[in-house]
């Protein structure tokens, strides 16, 4: 087993080992597993009536030493086989081939009905192969084992020759629900469905606060997490006939997502998808951050299945341009609660002797960006023995401040609602950003906003964001070179007064460009643009 599979199994708890016949190597690559994951949970399946056998990989040897491996057999999708997989819920699914001849269909069928969320050993070359075998799957073995949409769902995102069936069977389900869907009034006013994949700072700032915003307009909307349809298919189809237009974000390739968005593409509903990062471009996969290149191909999928996308930078809109969907810019706004909550913060005094540089990581993507900066903080915290460094949340400290490990003070990251009270104990937010990175160049410019709503000013990379928020020397500084950095951290350090009216400055302009009022009004102007239609349906201007 190659190291890319090692690397693939570690974390893994359950893992499912699918052969399309039992062979010499088999034992070997059993081995393999039971070195790579000791503690984990082992299915091994043959397509027979019982699984070949159940139980930690650590005891993968013993058990193989006393008991050989079956005889070999052609493979067949038996009832008892998709029995045990409904039943599992593997974190990753192998199909092993024998050395001498390609994977079965029906093997990898097997795998990818698992729910796994990884399959290895699924080439691009035999996905129409695939599809083709998986098509008498789901005319016959689904039939006979009472397979349920979701689990026959699982292929669809890569099987497009599976889609018949799976149209055949939403159609169905439409009918079923039809009397729900002839009573929603589709002259009456505009229903919107929000459906979100994870929670963080990235669905509180693209869902819940849409949700928020279409609360103040007074538009009925739905916010569900994808896991809601997950085994319940008729939920799924339901909702796309009670709304009249959906914005997802940042959903996996999964079951509940293929039922949520065929059933939305059915019933003819536009379909937005939220971009709020470049997780999108495989081709651009070199500038994303490592933690953050698994989803790419999910989203790029997902792109691809929405009508329409709304992205929170212009950056972000012009590489949506390319891959040829409409787009409009929705930006990243200061919520209701978050803008109470910073107000609050600061009316309560700071008295301190010290001056204190800040950098929150929200994510573990973040340590290149502050590196970006690191011989320049290294000669500030030189030059001025009376500051400090704050780094917050999951961020390495850059090589050139060891000598100044004294002065840095490493804080966990906090509940969104602390974030105001643990960002008024700073005096300077630090916003760097890898200058060449396309991914970096599309990110938003919450660091500056947030920061500002407490009154406090932030030094930023001169990306496109950055620059349309910050006026130079007035709400902020821009830096783009090292000397850049040192000159206007020197400057803040050396002028509380000057560094005090720039943080007033910030904080007005936080309030004024950043409220909720104003992000109500841009996603607005975007549904109605991807709904066009009756316009008593939309509120009137005057209610944003």
């Amino acid at each position: 087993m190659s190291r890319t599979v090692e690397s693939l199994l570690a974390g893994c708890e359950q893992i499912l080992v699918v052969a399309p016949c039992a062979h010499a190597a088999l034992r070997a690559r059993l081995q393999m597993i039971a070195a790579a994951c000791p503690d984990a949970r082992v299915t091994v399946v043959f397509g027979t009536d019982q699984p070949f056998w159940q139980g930690r990989a650590a005891d993968l040897p013993a058990i193989m030493s006393t008991r050989p491996a079956p005889k070999g057999r052609r493979f067949a999708p038996t009832r008892g086989a998709i029995r045990w997989l409904r039943g599992l819920s593997a974190d990753i699914a192998l199909v092993l081939p024998d050395e001498d001849r390609a994977p079965s269909r029906w093997a990898q069928g097997l795998a990818l009905l698992s729910g796994s969320r990884r399959t290895y050993l699924l080439r691009p070359e035999e996905r129409e192969a695939i599809a083709v075998s998986l098509g008498s799957v789901l005319g016959t073995v689904a039939q006979k084992a009472r397979l349920e949409l979701w689990e026959i769902a699982n292929t669809l995102p890569i099987l497009d020759r599976a889609l018949p069936s799976m149209e055949r069977t939403t159609v169905r389900l439409c009918e079923r629900i039809r009397p729900e869907w002839r009573d929603h009034d589709r002259n009456g006013q505009v229903k919107v469905l929000l459906v979100r994949s994870t929670l963080g700072a990235s669905t509180r700032y693209r869902m819940e606060s849409k949700c928020e915003q279409l609360d103040m307009l007074g538009i009925p909307h739905t916010f569900r997490s994808v896991r809601d349809y997950l085994g319940h298919p008729v939920l799924a189809a339901r909702d796309a006939a009670e709304h009249d237009i959906a914005v997802v974000h940042r959903l996996p390739i999964r079951a509940d997502t293929s039922v949520l968005l065929y059933a939305l593409s059915r019933l003819n509903r536009p379909i937005v998808y939220d971009a709020d990062d470049l997780v999108f471009a495989p081709s651009l996969m070199s500038s994303i951050p490592p933690l953050a290149r698994g989803c790419v191909s999910h989203q790029a999928w997902l792109l691809e299945q929405c009508t329409h996308v709304i992205a929170a930078t212009e950056k972000l809109a012009e590489q949506v341009r390319t891959r040829g969907k409409p787009v409009r810019v929705v930006r990243n706004v200061l919520s209701r609660e978050l803008l109470a909550l910073s107000r609050a913060t600061r009316e309560e005094a700071r008295v301190r002797g010290d001056v204190r540089l800040g950098y929150l990581s929200g994510s573990p993507t973040h340590d290149r960006d502050l590196a970006a900066i690191g011989p320049a903080l290294a000669r500030v915290l030189a030059l001025h023995p009376d500051v400090l460094l704050v780094l917050i949340g999951p961020v390495d400290a850059p090589p050139e401040l060891e000598p100044f490990r004294g002065r840095v003070i490493r804080l966990q990251a906090v509940p969104w609602r602390d974030l105001p009270s643990l960002m008024a104990d700073i005096d300077i937010n630090l916003a760097p950003l890898e200058l060449e990175n396309p991914f970096c160049q599309c990110k938003s410019e919450l660091k500056y906003f947030e920061a500002a709503a407490v009154g406090i000013p932030t030094v930023a990379t001169p990306t496109s964001p950055f620059e349309d928020a910050i006026a130079q020397g007035v709400n902020g500084y821009l830096a783009r070179t090292a000397d850049d950095w040192v000159d206007a951290l020197d400057e803040l350090i050396r002028r509380p007064d000057h560094r005090r009216e720039m943080g007033q400055a910030a904080q007005r302009d936080a309030e004024s460009r950043y409220a909720p009022e104003t992000g109500a009004e841009e996603l607005v102007l975007a549904l109605k643009e991807f709904l066009p239609g009756n316009p008593s349906r939309w509120p009137r201007p005057d209610t944003v």
